[in-house]
């Protein structure tokens, strides 16, 4: 599904019967459905999104310019009409198929989409085939073989109906698998700490510095939210490379923040601290820069991760919706940076 096709999902879901949304309420969806895009792009993929569902006949806006807020742009319905699914075949009644144990709950539900049921007969099939006795294999292999679908399975783990399953992960014998980490060791001169970067273009630009500078040991793709499936093995190469340290340098932004926060409280011991260098290098980057906005988002927790003389500048920029993606601190700005 693309992620328009997920939102839409999502949408119908949290409608019900319901076909009017409000402002509010799809970007409640649109935050929980695809946290990435709302992250990065925040109020601009929304746009995007809504513009191409209408485009294509899923839902309807506003026709009245009063009823849209534009401000700030680009310009966003202040309600959404989704529009009445196609015609389809005599409807199921969900409440006579003899569930299995584990899916008995879903009598008690009002109401189940007729793609929601059709996925959860093929769960049902897969118990009834002795699936519960099968090996653990990646989410997504098992996605294609229930539902010829390799992504299918990923929107489902996040459906109010799955997640009030419970154990789906047990049920459908899955195995979540972390993305590899990607590093590159430094020339060993002294340093002492490792660096991790959030995102890529900044990794590449970061390792050319380094094998340059040798400002650190290693240096290390964060990947983003896949970081926190990377934490075993960064703590091996931590330990193998007797780092005093772990530096991180991400987006200035609430899911950014998170992101380290959360894993620092995962190793414990090794000590996941920010580059301050590098953000105080970033706050003064963006100074002054005319950088779209987005929704207000101010993670305590995560401000509390900062050393502090970055917390109040970093929590200001937050509650003022803006964010600092960190390729702002690219290959130019590091050959001139300052040692």
């Amino acid at each position: 599904m693309s992620a328009a096709e997920v939102l839409l999902a999502a949408l119908r879901e949290s409608a019900g019967r319901r076909r009017r949304l409000a402002l509010a309420d799809v970007w409640d969806v649109f935050r929980t459905t695809l946290a990435i895009e709302y992250s990065d792009r925040g109020r601009e993929a929304l746009a995007g999104y809504l513009l191409r569902l209408r485009d294509q006949g899923h839902l309807e806006l506003p026709r009245v310019d009063s009823l849209w807020d534009r401000t700030p742009a680009p310009a966003l319905p202040r309600w959404i009409l989704l529009t009445a699914p196609g015609p389809a075949g005599p409807p199921i009644d969900h409440r006579m198929i003899p569930w299995p144990a584990e899916l008995a709950l879903l009598i008690d539900e009002p109401r189940i989409a007729p793609d929601m049921l059709r996925d959860l007969l093929a769960v049902h099939r897969f118990l009834a085939a002795g699936g519960r006795q099968r090996e653990p294999v990646p989410v997504r292999e098992r996605s294609v073989e229930l539902f010829g679908d390799e992504k299918r399975l990923d929107s489902l783990l996040r459906s109010r109906v799955f997640r009030r399953i419970g154990q789906v992960h047990q049920l459908l014998r899955l195995r979540e698998v972390p993305v590899p980490i990607v590093w590159e060791a430094g020339p060993d001169e002294g340093a002492t700490a490792l660096i991790v970067l959030e995102n890529l273009h900044t990794y590449d630009s970061f390792r050319r510095w380094n094998a340059r500078e040798g400002a650190y040991l290693g240096v290390v793709y964060g990947g983003g939210k896949a970081f926190a499936g990377m934490l075993d093995d960064l703590a091996r190469i931590t330990l193998g490379l007797h780092a005093l340290e772990i530096h991180y340098f991400g987006d200035l932004d609430g899911e950014g923040l998170q992101i380290p926060a959360a894993a620092a409280r995962i190793l414990g011991d090794l000590p996941l601290v920010a580059a301050e260098r590098w953000y105080q290098f970033l706050l003064a980057r963006g100074a002054g820069l005319d950088l779209p906005d987005v929704e207000p988002c101010i993670p305590q927790f995560a401000l509390q991760w900062l050393p502090e003389p970055l917390r109040a500048p970093v929590g200001e920029l937050l509650a003022a919706g803006r964010r600092l993606p960190q390729e702002l601190v690219g290959w130019e700005q590091l050959r001139t940076a300052p040692r």
